[in-house]
């Protein structure tokens, strides 16, 4: 799936998943001044195409090809 913006995630850096939470939440140990960000966009080589693809930038950074998504979850 081909995105329009790579997505900001709120986990903090981790270089691999060791240790990762075994629910879908949030990682809030590693390296939280950068962040993970997941996917890639059109502008983006091939190799970041793909849904899975995961790497990070620190905080301050910004791009046009960078984004996030609004969830609403109903409680």
């Amino acid at each position: 799936m081909v995105q329009i913006l790579t997505e900001w995630t709120d986990d903090c850096w981790n270089p691999d998943h060791s240790g990762r939470p075994q629910h879908d939440g949030t990682r809030f140990s590693g390296d939280c001044s950068r962040r993970v960000l997941r996917g890639g966009t059109w502008g983006y080589p091939l190799e970041f195409l793909r849904s899975a693809h995961r790497f990070q930038f620190e905080l301050e950074h910004r791009d046009n090809g960078l984004g996030f998504r609004v969830i609403r979850v109903d409680r």
